[in-house]
């Protein structure tokens, strides 16, 4: 299973999610989609086939958590 099909299964969580909570995880789904490329080539490292996937959420969020730090740091926020 690689990363299109993990998104498909953690979509479902949305389900139990109030409507404001819906709308900001399908926007940390579509950060991660970004990296599907590079997820997709990490499927074998393990058995895990949610793997990729919360590796590309993370990788996401870090890379906007950086982004912001330096705004924030070289005074541009």
């Amino acid at each position: 299973m690689g990363l299109p099909e993990a998104v498909k299964l953690a979509e479902r969580f949305t389900e139990f999610l109030e409507d404001d909570d819906k709308k900001v995880f399908e926007e940390m789904l579509k950060d991660a989609q970004v990296f599907t490329p590079q997820a997709n080539k990490i499927v074998h490292v393990s058995a895990r086939t949610e793997f990729p996937l919360v590796f590309a959420i993370l990788f996401a969020h870090h890379r906007k958590l950086t982004r912001v730090e330096k705004e924030v740091i070289l005074g541009k926020g």
